[in-house]
């Protein structure tokens, strides 16, 4: 009887600890997907454990364990990796794009805005004449007479030698009856994905394809 019992428990075996490395590499493979801000670094970090457990494991001659553990966390962790450099940035980057670009589009409606303000400044103290250049708006909105101004710069545009817009001075501004079919200042290049800016002497404006708009009939 006693002979029995010995060799019933020497056939019951306790299972081996786990390796501390392969808890850590789940435990930080599942944080990487909860801290977003420093995720990556998290996951990768994962993966160097979950390795780092393996290779234990395997040279501890059954002493250690967890090899689950350490295939959960390379599996998350590699997962978590595949997420931040590659699918949030497809999804991201092109969001951030739009929206940048939408700040510069805001930013050349509102120059625009400034300089058609301007223009019908100096109309009203010349004869109802627009100005021929931009050069004659610096007064009135208290420029120096040195430098490129950044009202007179397209936040889009890469040429940053010259103005990005031009006054249309063909006519007087108090010949039309109805303003909002004067074109006062207007982009030179479709800078915004070849799209520009034209404004009105009433203020408001168009958004045109291509560098320049044609004219109205009753201003060409």
């Amino acid at each position: 009887m006693l002979s029995q019992r010995q060799s019933s428990n020497e056939s019951v075996t306790t299972a081996p600890p786990a390796c501390s490395l392969a808890i850590w590499a789940l435990v930080l493979a599942l944080l990487s997907f909860l801290l977003v801000c420093v995720g990556p670094l998290i996951a990768m970090a994962a993966v160097v454990c979950g390795h780092l457990a393996s290779a234990r494991i395997r040279s501890s001659a059954g002493l250690l364990g967890g090899k689950g553990l350490a295939r959960g966390g390379l599996v998350v962790g590699y997962a978590a990796i595949l997420v931040y450099l590659v699918i949030v940035p497809l999804f991201v980057l092109p969001a951030m794009d739009r929206a940048r670009e939408r700040v510069r589009e805001r930013m050349c409606e509102d120059n625009a805005r400034r300089l058609v303000a301007a223009c019908m400044t100096y109309a009203g103290e010349n004869g109802g004449y627009s100005p021929e250049t931009l050069d004659e708006l610096r007064p009135i909105l208290g420029l120096s007479s040195n430098g490129l101004p950044l009202v007179f710069l397209c936040p889009a545009s890469k040429d940053r030698s010259a103005p990005s817009y031009e006054i249309e001075s063909s006519t007087t501004v108090t010949r039309f009856e109805k303003p909002a079919h004067v074109v006062l200042v207007r982009e030179k290049k479709g800078n915004h994905h070849g799209r520009g800016v034209v404004a009105y002497a009433d203020g408001t404006l168009e958004w045109v394809d291509g560098a320049r708009v044609s004219l109205p009939e009753n201003q060409r």
